[in-house]
């Protein structure tokens, strides 16, 4: 399969619209976005019931089929990494009728440490919706909850402070309202917003290669990394084997 591309503007007064990666007109995505919203009597139900389902009914993993999925491949594929998850999110929203968009921010590869050999820095994304007068920002959909626990067991038995794709001191989810961030999100800068994440590649399409993940043995790190994934669900754990570039 072909990646995703993008070469729009991403200059978006509303940040409403469908773009090549947040395909939120598909129906797919809006046929889940409408079951999803059908009965909450808020905006800001409406807004969780999207992050719910992203975060739990769409498991935390790496597809190794292609480096950029658009939001109905990842409903497609059943599960997503972090930047996968985000779109996704983006174009829930979008397809409920909320503004929404995205923001990269560069953290310590390291954070991926048990999946993956860390890198220099990895890219992360933030979502971010419009709700009344409020833009609130989110991460913590990262991990769905059964994984979650898994990878909390993991750090307590490692007496690690970062890894896993986890934060060990994120105390509640998101409910709707204000910011939700992982503590790697909160404590580096912010780059956006962006309409989608294809808009922000477009501008240097190197951005991504200092991980792993994005490297030149991109397909045979990220399937080590979904075993690896797997492993973890099943409360089991390999060392990593060393770098992968």
């Amino acid at each position: 399969m072909t990646d995703v591309t993008s070469n729009r503007a991403g200059s978006k007064a509303s940040w409403r619209d469908a773009t090549p990666w947040v395909d939120s007109q598909h129906p797919a995505v809006k046929q889940i976005a409408t079951r999803l919203v059908a009965d909450m009597d808020t905006r800001e139900a409406a807004a969780r019931a999207c992050y719910r389902y992203v975060r739990d009914a769409i498991p935390f993993g790496f597809p190794a089929d292609r480096l950029h999925h658009r939001a109905s491949d990842v409903l497609t594929a059943g599960y997503g990494d972090g930047l996968s998850k985000s779109t996704l999110l983006t174009a829930l929203w979008r397809a409920a009728g909320f503004p929404a968009r995205q923001w990269i921010v560069h953290i310590p590869g390291e954070f991926l440490a048990g999946f993956v050999y860390p890198g220099r820095f990895l890219v992360h994304a933030v979502t971010e919706l419009r709700v009344g007068q409020s833009w609130c920002r989110t991460d913590t959909y990262l991990l769905d909850t059964p994984l979650a626990e898994r990878a909390r067991e993991a750090m307590t038995r490692g007496g690690s402070e970062l890894g896993w794709a986890m934060d060990p001191h994120l105390d509640a989810p998101w409910e709707g309202a204000g910011d939700s961030l992982s503590r790697v999100a909160r404590t580096n800068p912010h780059q956006g917003p962006w309409e989608d994440l294809g808009t922000w590649l477009a501008r240097d399409p190197g951005q991504l290669h200092d991980h792993p993940l994005h490297g030149a043995s991109w397909r045979d790190v990220r399937a080590d990394a979904q075993m690896r994934v797997e492993l973890l669900r099943r409360r089991r754990s390999l060392p990593l084997r060393g770098p992968h570039t």
